[in-house]
């Protein structure tokens, strides 16, 4: 370790927790953050420790437990992704992925105001990140220039992540580390509520947070800034934003109007939700990153994302694909037939005689032959009406349960069937066709007796 005067650090060399130290990135407010390589894997990680001379701190201490474990609870591109959690000689510390690029704040101090499109590149993945955050049942608190670093895939596309979760309030805290009179964050990003009561703070604060921050990169200012922390303090609790064309900034109507709804004093005239606030500005995003987070923002298609409508179908593609004919509902309470025909022949209205597959059967009253009546083997006589079959014959009573537990059946949602209404089989037919089977056994009988 190396000190100078109360304050103390690891030097390059040193091993902690399995991690050699390279050098030290950065230092925050309770925690210090180290470039360090894992001795086993060899990979390069951001290695986040409590300050030493705060280590006693039990506090602190908690409230650095907690970080490391929202960071490890929430998986997304755009948030840092925890590597390890864990302690060494009882202090804690959370090994990260290493990033490579700038914090947000160098980035508008270098490049000044950005284009809307760019800001939007930025804004919209961290609205992203947000939403699965918010799911969590987390409020981040804090979310500022300075916890963004503003990173690049490998095909060079912006990748921006969010760090810092040590003031994010946790949906089951467990300790309460925030008294009720205890404002926490940074003055020029936070919310009124959350100065006012920090313990009562919900997602729509971090909503407040990308607006100012928005604002931010289309102006290069800070919109509530003031002389001093008490007049910023006053600023956010009274004062209204300057119009971004008051700034010199042309931007579409509703992205203003957008900006302007979410910084709101407030929070029932925000937006809802953070998915609201990005649908809002979605549709003057590039297309590529309208189109990439659409499915994200958007339960209907991505055209709504870019805001136009969808191209008309080729004739090809309409043959390839067709339109899905929906399902004609039902209009009668009566249970669905048993009966199954191969497609293309007659099917029976509900309510109409049915024929469970390979049995004969009448309706309740009429002429029926009692089980185990002779009858021709399968395949001779048959119609599509009237089946002579060896199995015995169905009872009134017994179609009816079969028909009760065919209706409690959940039927796939198949292709659309077509109801084609039949008249019932006449009585007098059924009972041509049974006088028929009586003479014919009555035929049988008088020969085997003259042979015999």
């Amino acid at each position: 370790m190396t000190s100078e005067g109360d304050e103390v650090w690891l030097a390059p060399g040193t091993v902690y927790a399995g991690y050699e130290i390279v050098r030290r990135l950065g230092v925050g407010g309770f925690g210090e953050v180290y470039e360090a390589v894992n001795q086993g894997t060899k990979a390069r990680v951001a290695l986040k420790v409590v300050r030493f001379e705060l280590q006693d701190n039990v506090q602190i201490v908690v409230r650095f437990m907690r970080e490391a474990r929202a960071v490890a609870l929430l998986r997304h591109p755009n948030i840092v992704a925890a590597v390890e959690v864990g302690e060494h000689q009882g202090n804690p510390f959370l090994a990260m992925e290493l990033l490579s690029g700038e914090p947000l704040g160098d980035l508008v101090a270098s490049e000044g105001k950005l284009p809307l499109k760019r800001a939007l590149e930025i804004i919209v993945p961290l609205m992203a990140a947000m939403r699965t955050v918010h799911a969590q049942g987390i409020v981040h608190r804090d979310l500022k220039p300075d916890n963004i670093f503003v990173t690049y895939t490998d095909e060079g596309v912006i990748q921006p992540k969010i760090l810092d979760f040590g003031f994010a309030k946790m949906a089951d805290p467990g300790i309460r580390l925030t008294g009720k009179d205890t404002a926490i964050g940074t003055p020029n990003f936070m919310s009124p509520e959350q100065m006012l009561t920090p313990l009562g703070v919900d997602p729509r604060s971090d909503q407040w947070a990308l607006g100012v921050l928005l604002y931010y990169m289309l102006t290069g200012v800070k919109p509530f800034e003031g002389r001093n922390l008490s007049e910023t303090l006053k600023n956010v609790l009274q004062r209204e934003a300057e119009g971004l064309r008051e700034r010199g900034v042309e931007v579409p109507d509703d992205v203003a109007k957008a900006i302007a709804r979410a910084m709101r004093k407030r929070p029932d005239e925000r937006f809802a939700t953070v998915n609201d606030f990005a649908q809002a500005i979605l549709p003057f995003a590039t297309d590529d990153t309208a189109l990439h987070y659409a499915r994200e923002f958007y339960a209907t298609s991505v055209w709504d994302a870019l805001g136009e409508e969808p191209p008309p179908r080729t004739d090809a593609e309409a043959r390839a694909r067709p339109s899905r004919v929906p399902r004609k509902p039902r209009t009668s309470p009566g249970p669905r037939s048993s009966a199954s025909w191969p497609p293309g022949t007659q099917s029976f209205p509900p309510g109409t005689l049915s024929f469970p597959p390979g049995t004969l059967s009448s309706p309740p009253g009429t002429l029926s032959s009692p089980p185990g009546t002779l009858s021709s083997p399968p395949g001779t006589l048959s119609s599509p009406l009237l089946v002579i079959t060896s199995q015995p014959l169905m009872a009134p009573r017994a179609i009816t349960e079969r028909q009760r537990r065919a209706e409690a059946q959940t039927l796939p949602d198949a292709e659309p069937s077509v109801e084609v209404p039949v008249e019932v089989v006449p009585r007098n037919t059924l009972a041509l066709a049974v006088g028929l089977v009586a003479v014919v056994v009555g035929l049988a009988v008088l020969v085997r007796l003259v042979l015999s």
